[in-house]
């Protein structure tokens, strides 16, 4: 949008991103709360990392021109009701005030808060259970921040003594640096997070921003990366378990196992790189406050029979726990992304399988084009931030059900694509009902011999934003046939 003028009100986003070349904040004293926004007067965002936020333009200028000077401001908050948190309402207002220099190039700033405390941080120590989440595209040049200044609620100090919190942040990205400000640039007194480079500003990143005690920084944040290992076949090379430690190795532990000099994307997943050491006092496997990368096998991977052929991890019947999750998306060897890539019966992407009963996934951030198998499991979705995943259109969550008849009761309300299935390569015929309503952005595939019976209460619709296919099971450990399947309408009588 070029431009809003903004009177007043609230303005819903939900997980939606809002991007504006120009927002002209003129608000009406007679309908606003002294002519400032605040919780009757904002952009509400869901409080998900993965919402898409407020979007501003940045001139070359690095003038507002709205307001004539280099203060651009994020009227940012959470909650629906208009009622502010501290009156007993569900809403909080957050702005972010960005104060810009050395801008040579034009650009996109994007500011989202989140509900909850940073994963990305140490896990000892106390912190906000809030945080503002930044990105930016577009610019050539980067500028510089010379101040960011983030507003709190008291309520999300959880108890603890802000007073001996200072501002703190996490990149969103790797390598996931975390550092940390002077204890003075925090004002406990007026609830203000200032982040100012120790007064000498910093280059703008892509970065978490929150505030805590000091510990919560301290640290590297270690990122998990699959690794082949066992045999060119079999049980031990396509469905290694996360607690595992040969199933991963880390970012501490790289090697440039290709020999080309970097250590880059074409290392991390390569079958040489060494596997987490016995005993290591960082953790065999990950854990919360850990990055996981699930990918595929390199082109230049010794293992010729599975070069390009996907990784997969099980969480085998356990719940799980890291800080985020990112899929890497599979590539030919020109380097273009490839259809599917069948391993064995469902691992086609990039996959997490979620085995059993008591298989789980705590996490944030779920990244990148992926899979979850969530084989004779109905794990809680909900546990996981499935927006920027739920957005890539070659995605997938798969449901392979074992119990007849079975009804799913924690599936997500958006996902991919889905396909559901029976056990035995859904050779066994079984019925499956999805008790709440879900929308896959793409396709949803009913696959072989499951009988999708759709729950006869007030929820349980799907909708397929693509199409509805139904796939034949043609017996072979390979993408199915397709053919004959039908649409049945029981008789309720």
């Amino acid at each position: 949008m070029q431009r809003l003028d903004w009177g007043h009100g609230r303005i819903f986003l939900n997980t939606h991103n809002l991007k504006l070349d120009e927002l002209y904040v003129n608000l009406d004293p007679a309908e606003t709360v002294g002519g400032q926004p605040s919780v009757e007067d904002m952009f509400i965002t869901a409080g998900n990392a993965s919402d898409g936020g407020l979007t501003i333009y940045i001139p070359a200028t690095g003038i507002d021109p709205t307001e004539g000077d280099n203060v651009f401001e994020f009227p940012v908050g959470i909650g629906t009701d208009g009622v502010d948190f501290t009156m007993g309402g569900n809403s909080k207002y957050t702005p972010c005030l960005l104060t810009i220099s050395n801008v040579t190039d034009d650009g996109y700033i994007t500011v989202n808060p989140v509900d909850e405390i940073l994963p990305t941080t140490n896990q000892s120590g106390n912190i906000l259970s809030y945080y503002w989440r930044v990105r930016h595209s577009d610019f050539s040049a980067f500028p510089t921040v010379s101040l960011y200044q983030y507003f709190y609620y008291e309520d999300d100090v959880d108890g603890a003594d802000d007073n001996l919190f200072v501002p703190g942040k996490v990149l969103d990205e790797s390598p996931y640096t975390r550092s940390s400000e002077d204890l003075a640039d925090l004002d406990a007194a007026g609830n203000i997070i200032n982040f100012d480079g120790s007064g000498s500003g910093f280059t703008l990143e892509k970065a978490n921003y929150t505030a805590g005690e000091n510990s919560r920084f301290t640290g590297q944040v270690l990122i998990y990366y699959t690794r082949d290992h066992g045999a060119d076949v079999g049980i031990a090379a396509r469905e290694p378990r996360w607690r595992d430690r040969e199933t991963w190795t880390r970012s501490d532990l790289l090697i440039d196992a290709n020999g080309d000099g970097p250590i880059d994307e074409k290392d991390w997943h390569d079958s040489r790189q060494p596997p987490i050491p016995a005993g290591d006092p960082d953790g065999e496997w990950p854990t919360a406050g850990h990055v996981v990368v699930i990918g595929w096998v390199p082109w230049d991977d010794p293992k010729v029979a599975l070069r390009g052929q996907p990784h997969g991890v099980w969480a085998d019947n356990n719940m799980e726990s890291c800080a985020e999750v990112m899929f890497t998306q599979m590539k030919d060897i020109a380097g273009n992304p490839v259809p599917r890539y069948y391993r064995s019966n469902f691992q086609f992407r990039p996959t997490l399988c979620i085995n059993e009963t008591n298989g789980n996934l705590n996490t944030g951030l779920v990244r990148g084009e992926g899979m979850f198998w969530n084989r004779w499991s109905d794990p809680n979705m909900n546990l996981m931030d499935l927006g920027e995943f739920v957005n890539e259109d070659s995605a997938y969550i798969v449901y392979e059900s074992r119990a007849n008849p079975n009804t799913l009761v924690n599936t997500p309300s958006y996902a991919p694509n889905i396909i559901v299935a029976t056990d035995g390569w859904s050779a066994n015929d079984k019925d499956l009902t999805i008790a709440n309503d879900i929308t896959a952005h793409g396709n949803f595939e009913i696959l072989g011999d499951v009988n999708l019976v759709l729950n006869n209460g007030a929820t349980g619709n799907i909708t397929a934003m693509r199409d509805l296919k139904m796939v034949e099971f043609d017996g072979a450990e390979s993408p199915p046939s397709g053919g004959g399947a039908e649409l049945g309408f029981r008789n309720p009588w």
